[in-house]
């Protein structure tokens, strides 16, 4: 019965996709078994059963990804045509400039594919809804990150230059901009769980006793995940410095408050209503 409902819940989305979007040049065979993934990894996730997630799921939408993802060009034309304009809009609301916001959702879709984030989309909400959160948060963790570039300058200044010496002053650029690497580095190496465990301690000041019950974890677990992040970033600091650190150099404490903006949570966002949106038009058999 599972495999049946999936079966014509694809029929029907492809059915939809086509009479929206044309013909989209990819075998409606490749794309079959990627639409039932995404589904019974939804139904997994969710507890949900096949047929609760069939009818949330935005058939045409999800097709349409699919096809993106898989190199249709006439996928690539319709995301130009439908969506881009949206996007620079939707970009300018969180405070990007005209030209930064082009930028951004020109390069969105090629970012998408080489970053896989594509395969996140699972038709939940439609994909105009989606790839607006994808923009908005690029503009946010670029701020965050420019401020932390910025916030980084400022802790390495105040450990290391004396006013005028011209020698510490180039000692200060360089240490600062190899945090500047560690830190991208040691962003990706986080788990989310502890980005925000050690976002709640250094740069908010939480108790840990309070963190734990925000997480709902026990005290010695926040204890274990502010240990592990804090030794991924001892070992960072080993790369990024083979030689040793420079002296003066920032307490760790210091260069925990202004790393924590690049800690980026990378779950999943919440997708927030798409108002004006249509509802589901395929995937209920």
């Amino acid at each position: 019965m599972g495999d049946a409902q999936l079966d014509a819940a694809f029929e029907a989305a492809r059915a939809a996709a086509c009479e929206r979007d044309g013909d989209l040049g990819v075998p409606a065979t490749d794309l079959a078994a990627d639409f039932k993934a995404r589904v019974l990894e939804r139904a997994g996730a969710t507890g949900a059963s096949i047929s609760e997630v069939l009818a949330a799921t935005r058939g045409d939408d999800l097709y349409l990804a699919l096809a993106w993802q898989h190199g249709s060009q006439a996928a690539w034309s319709i995301f130009s045509e439908r969506y881009e304009q949206g996007l620079v809009a939707a970009a300018q609301g969180q405070g990007a400039g005209l030209e930064q916001a082009r930028d951004l959702a020109q390069g969105l879709p090629g970012q998408l594919i080489a970053e896989d984030t594509l395969t996140r989309y699972q038709g939940r909400g439609s994909l105009r809804g989606w790839l607006k959160v994808m923009v908005q948060r690029r503009v946010i963790d670029g701020a965050r990150r420019s401020a932390t570039e910025q916030d980084l300058g400022s802790v390495v200044h105040e450990a290391q230059t004396p006013a005028g010496d011209a020698d510490l002053g180039a000692m200060e650029r360089e240490t600062t901009q190899k945090l500047i690497t560690a830190a991208h580095a040691l962003a990706e190496s986080l788990t989310p769980k502890e980005s925000l465990v050690l976002q709640f301690k250094y740069r908010d000041g939480l108790p840990q006793r309070t963190i734990a019950r925000l997480l709902s974890v026990s005290d010695s677990r926040v204890t274990r995940l502010v240990g592990q992040g804090s030794e991924k970033l001892a070992a960072q600091l080993r790369r990024t410095f083979p030689g040793g650190r420079p002296e003066p150099f920032p307490g760790l404490d210091a260069l925990w408050r202004t790393l924590g903006n690049f800690q980026v949570d990378r779950q999943d966002p919440a997708l927030p209503p798409d108002h004006g949106a249509d509802p589901p038009t395929a995937g209920t058999p």
